[in-house]
């Protein structure tokens, strides 16, 4: 059962963009079991929320979120690091 779900979610991930649909994918944790390489790369937008596990940051936000660690771990609750489809970061040193 947890297969076809994943290959559906899979599925979904890929091709819903051809139909027009925008998914919005919301886990408490993010491991490659159940996000990815191939469906991380098709979600642009990603928010995530204070992390204490570097390696959780890097695997949703990619190598370059290792800049934003010390700041991320450091937030306060509600404050989330965003990271745009054309690679810029916003995070709790860009509020006004």
């Amino acid at each position: 059962m947890r297969e076809q779900l994943l290959a559906l979610y899979g599925r979904l991930v890929s091709e819903g963009h051809k139909a027009g649909l925008r998914l919005m994918v919301v886990t408490q944790r993010a491991d490659a079991t159940v996000v990815g390489g191939f469906e991380r790369g098709q979600l642009g937008l990603r928010i995530s929320f204070r992390l204490d596990d570097p390696e959780a940051l890097v695997m949703l936000h990619g190598q370059s979120a290792r800049d934003h660690l010390e700041e991320h771990q450091l937030a306060p609750p509600g404050v989330a690091l965003v990271q745009a489809p054309a690679g810029r970061w916003a995070g709790s040193a860009d509020r006004g």
